[in-house]
């Protein structure tokens, strides 16, 4: 039966390239097995469950925010290097920030701003030496 056009296997690529990012990279900032995700998406060997797919479509609305304020702090609009560590560092401080939040409590709140101007600094430091 063929997939709809909603679904998150038809989806997930033209949302990563939205953000200029690669399966490969996606599967390695979320611990993600890159063949079982190819054939998912490529192949079509099987649907995602709704478990995966809530948290494949998590991690695209976290990766999109921080492209998002990148944008903001930029004040202009460049890619960000997936592949990069310590984006995925900032991804899980900004994870944990929010997490704090929902408990009540802001102490990482400047945590989650520092990281991502980080990510700012070095994103236009890359633009400008290329």
């Amino acid at each position: 039966m063929p997939r709809g056009s909603l679904s998150l296997e038809n989806r997930l690529v033209p949302r990563l390239e939205g953000l200029n990012c690669s399966l490969r990279s996606f599967c390695a900032l979320y611990d993600l097995k890159i063949a079982t995700l190819s054939g998912i998406v490529s192949a079509g060997t099987r649907d995602f469950t709704s478990e995966e797919t809530e948290r494949i479509e998590d991690a695209l609305d976290e990766m999109a925010a921080l492209q998002t304020d990148v944008n903001r702090i930029q004040q202009m609009l460049l890619p960000i290097d997936w592949s990069r560590p310590e984006v995925g560092f900032a991804l899980i401080v900004r994870r944990t920030s929010q997490i704090s939040r929902e408990f009540g409590s802001h102490a990482l709140d400047g945590k989650s701003e520092e990281v991502t101007q980080l990510i700012a600094a070095r994103n236009e430091c890359e633009q400008n030496y290329n």
